[in-house]
């Protein structure tokens, strides 16, 4: 099993864009870290900040109303030994899914989606408070606590979510005061992969890979930057036993800064930063449809953490050579800053 660990600080997160706004389907588990000055929705197969129905999840800031991006999850893919392309994305779920919640079982079947469609959510607040009374008389470990996956049941990894082990015996035991380990000061856990279901996305062959996700914020209102961030870190396993190589990752957003219409976005390579902006200093109209921020709207920023941005590319909201993807080899492209026809990263949209 080879294991690939990639972390993101992200106001707003991309190293895909996508222009315009389309709708979504959801069925799936969802939660949220609002710890800060962000109300930003998790959902259990791994899409980001995608509300049903048809409204984005990413309040900033949180309880004004305004969203500032649509949807955003993962791209991935590769080549095996014999050439073929395995890959994995998402967008809208209009069409279908390429990601679906649980881990992948030891003999290499995906869990149950049933029973994986949930996601894991704890505060170091809550956390402290364990670690001060669960040794008290009539003490009841907080649900959260009790919940969180430390072991995977029979047939799956042994360890699944990160906890302390006070005792070191590998086995996640609230009541002897074990206790998830997070990041930050509110954190949510989820875990999907590419395998339960036939990719009705891409229509490409699955990779194999189970993802592990923690999003987490802090409560930090002396800090600007950190109130007003999220942060995310993935750590990627392969459980397919192929050995893949012109393995690219990405991630796809639709960024909407209230109202989509009037959205310019852009990379900083030298801050390992992509961004979005209001064209002018005005969001949006009447016409929009969506809440708009008016007046002097702030610009938003997703950094890459751990990993240099090697790439970025934007696509129209149509089916030209620089519109949406169509073909498991059009995702593919895309990830390599490549339009459909062949052509690299040349023309400016």
């Amino acid at each position: 099993m080879k294991t690939i660990t990639l972390q993101k600080i992200i106001t707003t997160l991309c190293c895909l864009f996508i222009l315009d706004a389309l709708h979504a389907q959801q069925y799936d588990a969802t939660e949220t870290i609002d710890t800060g000055n962000i109300r930003a929705m998790i959902n259990s197969n791994g899409t980001l900040f995608e509300q049903f129905p048809y409204d984005n999840g990413f309040e900033a800031p949180k309880g004004g109303g305004v969203h500032a991006t649509f949807a955003a999850n993962l791209w991935m893919g590769g080549l095996d030994d014999g050439g073929q392309l395995h890959l994995a994305a998402s967008t809208y779920r209009q069409t279908g899914d390429d990601f679906f919640p649980g881990p992948i079982a030891t003999n290499g079947a995906a869990g149950d989606i049933e029973t994986w469609d949930q996601l894991w959510k704890v505060g170091k607040a809550e956390i402290a408070h364990h670690k001060t009374h669960y040794t008290d008389a009539g003490y009841v470990v907080p649900q959260r606590i009790a919940n969180w996956p430390g072991n995977g049941p029979a047939g799956f990894d042994a360890i699944m979510a990160p906890f302390a082990d006070l005792n070191n015996n590998g086995i996640y035991e609230p009541s002897a005061g074990d206790y998830p380990a997070i990041y930050g000061d509110q954190a949510v856990y989820f875990i999907f992969n590419d395998l339960a279901l036939p990719h009705t996305e891409t229509n490409a062959l699955p990779l194999g890979f189970e993802v592990h996700g923690m999003a987490y914020a802090f409560n930090a209102a002396t800090n600007l930057l950190l109130e007003n961030s999220v942060f995310f870190n993935y750590t990627l396993k392969n459980k397919s036993g192929n050995n893949y190589h012109d393995l690219y990752f990405g991630l796809w957003n639709d960024f909407d800064l209230g109202c989509y219409a009037d959205d310019y976005v852009g990379t900083d390579v030298a801050k390992n930063t992509i961004f979005v902006i209001n064209q002018d200093s005005i969001d949006g109209d009447i016409s929009c449809g969506n809440p708009s921020y008016g007046v002097d709207p702030p610009a938003l920023a997703a950094t890459w953490l751990s990993h240099p941005i090697t790439k970025s590319i934007g696509y129209h909201n149509d089916f030209s050579v620089l519109g949406n993807p169509e073909t498991s080899d059009d995702y593919y492209d895309y990830l390599r800053a490549i339009w459909k026809d062949g052509s690299p990263l040349l023309l400016i949209l």
